[in-house]
């Protein structure tokens, strides 16, 4: 009978959720008669307190026949023999229990849409970098050829130009050197236009592209994430009030992680 969410009816009225602790301590206080109803999570119906094992005090407890004629005789014959299969008495399940198993659904549910909107936002702001990334790349292999081609040539040139006598067949290679110098340089500046043109402009253009439809689809990212945390506060709320032990135990302390990260800014960012 430990850790069991119970429910009890008097008629039409009924108290709960408590504890088995608790509803014990009602039943030894007399606040629970034999006639009353109990029900907890995996009853197949409302049975009378009498029949469950260990709830009343000894001496209390009755014949399962004997109740069931009592109880209706108290009820002026009104009250339906519970038949197996057939429906409860009061309510098939206590109105407590659908609010749980409602926010429960409902927390699953808010706590991995704010997952997966959360990772749709890193995934785009990761394509928007791999796009600006290719640009940057591309410049930079285009500089990294060009730059160690010129580095060659002016090697070439400063270990001539070290040469106190040159040689008429120096002088000439130190001037081809050179006319080679400007002539990479002047190349490097038309290759790196025609790249720009044909390949980086594209480039440029869907990393543009990316950024825009980033910020376009934050706004709608930042709705859904508000929403699906206020719907999480509102299950955990539920949760808390309509539990007991550990379950409500873990809805405060989720609530209060969830109330730090929408105050501390680090839900909406």
């Amino acid at each position: 009978m430990s850790d069991l969410i119970w429910y009890y009816a008097r008629g039409d009225a009924e108290k709960g959720p408590l504890s088995t602790a608790q509803i014990k301590t009602l039943a030894a206080a007399g606040k629970i008669r034999p006639e009353d109803l109990v029900w907890h999570e995996g009853m197949e119906s409302w049975v009378p307190a009498s029949t469950v094992p260990d709830l009343l005090p000894n001496g209390t407890a009755k014949s399962k026949d004997r109740d069931r004629a009592e109880t209706e005789s108290l009820a002026g014959g009104k009250l339906p023999v519970i038949a197996a299969g057939a429906a409860p008495l009061v309510h098939r399940f206590p109105p407590g229990t659908l609010v749980r198993y409602v926010a429960r659904a409902l927390a699953c549910a808010a706590f991995f849409t704010v997952l997966l909107t959360r990772g749709c936002e890193r995934l785009s702001d990761r394509h928007v970098a791999q796009s600006q990334a290719r640009i940057t790349l591309a410049e930079q292999r285009h500089r990294t050829e060009w730059n160690e081609k010129q580095r060659q040539v002016a090697s070439e040139i400063a270990a001539l130009e070290s040469v106190a006598n040159r040689t008429p067949t120096q002088a000439e290679q130190l001037r081809a050197l050179t006319a080679m110098a400007v002539d990479l340089t002047v190349k490097a500046d038309d290759a790196e236009r025609r790249l720009r043109a044909v390949e980086w402009e594209p480039l440029q253009i869907a990393a543009e592209t990316a950024e825009a439809e980033a910020v376009l689809a934050a706004f709608g990212q930042e709705v859904l994430v508000l929403i699906a945390t206020v719907c999480l506060a509102v299950s955990l709320l539920a949760l808390s009030g309509t539990s007991s032990g550990a379950e409500r135990w873990m809805s405060l302390a989720a609530m209060i992680v969830l109330l730090f990260a929408v105050y501390s800014g680090s839900a909406f960012r």
